[in-house]
């Protein structure tokens, strides 16, 4: 996901099937709903904080639409127990004992790891890690460069 630059913005040749290719990827992005801006109802705590320090980032440099709601809260709920997690791991180690005395591995440090999972898996389709950016910047640059010359004589015919 990305921001998808108006064809009145973009610098340098464009053939005739990339400019109709921007046309209609600015077309599709532009008929979805628009995000909702509010947290869903029920979320709180620091799933609602994610939310709100999310979302407007989103909406305002993503083609972020409504049908993304629900990426968005899965995001900010695994942020949310991640959070939660490292607390009571920090708090209680990662190894703690059972009733019987046995040594065990701190079960909210698989919560933890699931919920890292999730986080990895939902800031990529949502364009929210530096290598899911790198890779959009990295396209909208290829399509922002001039072309080649001779492309421009071929293409002209």
């Amino acid at each position: 996901m990305g921001k998808i630059k108006k064809l009145a913005n973009i610098k340098g040749h464009m053939t005739l099937e990339q400019l109709s290719q921007h046309k209609d990827a600015e077309k599709a992005t532009n008929k979805y709903p628009k995000i909702k801006i509010e947290p869903p109802q029920g979320m709180k705590g620091e799933a609602m904080k994610e939310w709100n320090r999310i979302v407007p980032l989103l909406a305002e440099n993503t083609p972020v639409s409504e049908l993304d709601r629900t990426l968005i809260e899965i995001y900010c709920n695994a942020f949310a127990q991640y959070h939660l997690c490292e607390r009571k791991v920090n708090h209680d180690g990662v190894v703690t004992t059972a009733v019987s005395g046995a040594k065990k591995i701190n079960p909210y440090l698989t919560e933890e790891h699931e919920a890292i999972k999730t986080i990895k898996m939902t800031a990529t389709e949502l364009g929210l890690s530096v290598n899911a950016r790198a890779k959009l910047e990295l396209n909208r640059a290829k399509s922002d460069k001039p072309s080649d010359p001779f492309e421009k004589v071929l293409s002209s015919e």
